[in-house]
């Protein structure tokens, strides 16, 4: 299971190439900040017509990264 949190933002933290969507489309006023995205790569370790064989124990790899380009510049 995966499960991620953040704390509440104490002060808005958005350029204004990337304001926050309750400005842009509503009326919220609230702090926010941008969240990066995680991205997954998995690695099944499938044979090449991608099957594994039946009754053994297979072995996922799964690796988090995110964009490096989506580092927030202050």
């Amino acid at each position: 299971m995966w499960q991620y949190s953040s704390a509440t933002a104490a002060k808005n933290d958005t350029s204004t190439l990337s304001p926050c969507i309750g400005e842009t489309v509503g009326s919220n006023q609230a702090a926010c900040r941008p969240e990066p995205l995680i991205f997954l790569r998995y690695d099944f370790g499938l044979a090449l017509d991608k099957t594994a064989e039946a009754g053994q124990v297979h072995e996922i790899t799964v690796v988090a990264y995110r964009n490096a380009s989506a580092t927030i510049r202050r």
